[in-house]
């Protein structure tokens, strides 16, 4: 019962599926409890924060499981994810360039960069860096929204169509709605959540603070499924 370690892994149980938020919670606060001085759980206790919209204690956290050990890759990512999902894009770009120059080749930082950039209106630049991730199914995803905000349809057309296929092997609906959410197809994104929902897709944990997202707040549609999984 005092080993964090068990507590983490336990936290991390209750968020697969259909997932069980406050035992979740109860599990990592606990894990804190015993052991704030490991970077490992500091950085597990910023992630379920951010996901649930608490983006002072993910920041607080993530800054110092980065301190705890700070050559660690992951823990110089995490510092940009919650900052990106704080909307503090500028920050998060800081932490995020910190990460790659630890690891060059680490995936997923070009992504964020390159959607901060986006949200900060500099689409161009967020283009050239998306053309930099490694994970092909970021790279499609990001480039469908950047292309059709440059006026280029044809091209955010094929990317999402490569995004689709790809989702044939491994099941992207939460990517698929963010795209129509941010091309104004509000039924379409429903359509592809609810498949997320049914296949129990771990990026629905991010449906709370997700700024892809953003055009679907106010659908009502959408509050059904954040109360469904628990997140509202």
């Amino acid at each position: 019962p005092d080993m964090a370690a068990g507590h983490i892994a336990m936290g991390l149980y209750w968020q697969q599926g259909t997932p069980d938020w406050l035992s979740a919670g109860e599990s990592i606060s606990t894990a804190l409890q015993l052991n704030p001085g490991n970077a490992q759980v500091q950085m597990e206790y910023a992630r379920i924060n951010c996901n649930l919209n608490r983006p002072k204690k993910a920041i607080s956290a993530a800054h110092k499981a980065r301190e705890l050990d700070p050559i660690s890759v992951y823990a110089h990512h995490l510092t940009g994810h919650v900052h990106y999902f704080a909307r503090q894009y500028p920050e998060a770009i800081s932490a995020l360039r910190g990460a790659l120059e630890l690891d060059p080749e680490y995936p997923k930082p070009h992504y964020f960069i390159a959607c901060s950039l986006y949200w900060m209106g500099d689409t161009e630049a967020a283009l050239h860096e998306i053309e930099q991730e490694p994970l092909a199914w970021m790279n499609q995803y990001a480039s469908s929204v950047i292309l059709h905000r440059l006026g280029r349809l044809e091209e955010a057309q094929a990317c999402f169509d490569t995004l689709v296929e790809m989702g044939k092997q491994e099941p992207n609906f939460i990517q698929q709605a963010a795209v129509h959410a941010q091309w104004g197809n509000a039924d379409e994104a429903i359509i592809c959540l609810k498949q997320a929902v049914a296949v129990g897709d771990p990026g629905l944990t991010q449906l709370l603070i997700d700024p892809f997202k953003d055009p679907l707040r106010d659908d009502p549609r959408y509050n059904e499924i954040l109360e469904e999984i628990g997140l509202l």
